[in-house]
């Protein structure tokens, strides 16, 4: 699908009801509707947010780096 070219990012596809829902790059949030070849964004995040995690007729459930450490210990 030609529409879809440069929209997906890392792979983080969900589909519901005959949509398929994305994040690009940009931080997009993104949806691709199958039987009508229609494509709008639904919104925009931060860079904190990492991909999408769900989708249901509740809502949309993404995920959000907020604070990331990395700590060396060393035990003797």
């Amino acid at each position: 699908m030609a529409v879809l070219e440069g929209q997906v990012f890392k792979q983080n596809l969900r589909v519901f009801e005959g949509k398929i829902y994305g994040l690009n790059e940009a931080r997009q949030l993104w949806r691709y509707n199958i039987g009508a070849n229609q494509f709008d964004i639904l919104s925009q995040y931060s860079t904190e947010v990492t991909h999408l995690s769900d989708i249901n007729a509740a809502g949309i459930l993404v995920n959000k780096v907020i604070d990331f450490k990395k700590e060396l210990i060393e035990f003797q």
